[in-house]
């Protein structure tokens, strides 16, 4: 039997730290301009296949690529405690806000915030692309990029009751 570790993953803590440790070590090698660009393609080439397997999944179960199937099929799971998110409107677009975020809470504990802030400039819209490029997502603002706290608006999700138990029952 696997260790319990194992069969978990990576936590977000760890992910977290993982990457701005990347960050950091390119930034310092290569300088923030260069570094910067470098960074902000590849979060945007790992969000793009995230987006991509989801997609694969969801065809597979005959499921159309629209927003509420790509919140179905996130590969994201919130472990409980470690994000804080309220759902502030539903219809037509769903508007969520985040108040409190692990990745953004380990980066500025470990003062690594001018590293992590990177991923959140692309990670969201690139993982929507990658499930289907017609679909748009807007990152108003995120913590790690001096906001108080994280808003996206996922357009066309339409989280009505009947909606969002389908989304539930797929996930």
């Amino acid at each position: 039997m696997a260790a319990k570790h194992q069969q978990e993953g990576f936590s977000e803590t760890q992910h977290a730290l993982l990457f701005a440790f990347i960050i950091k070590a390119v930034m310092e090698r290569v300088g923030e301009p260069t570094g910067e660009a470098i960074i902000r393609k590849a979060v945007r080439q790992y969000g793009e296949e995230r987006g991509q397997r989801m997609a694969v999944r969801a065809q597979a179960n005959g499921h159309t690529l629209s927003m509420g199937n790509y919140l179905a099929y996130s590969e994201y799971r919130v472990r409980s405690k470690e994000m804080t998110q309220k759902v502030v409107e539903k219809v037509p677009h769903a508007r969520v806000c985040m108040s409190h975020c692990s990745w953004f809470t380990t980066w500025e504990k470990h003062g690594l915030l001018p590293y992590g802030r990177f991923y959140c400039l692309e990670i969201d819209d690139a993982v929507v692309r990658g499930f289907n490029p017609a679909l748009q997502i807007d990152v108003v603002e995120t913590q790690s990029n001096g906001a108080d706290q994280c808003e996206f608006v996922f357009h066309d999700a339409n989280l009505t009751l009947k909606n969002y138990l389908a989304i539930a029952y797929k996930k």
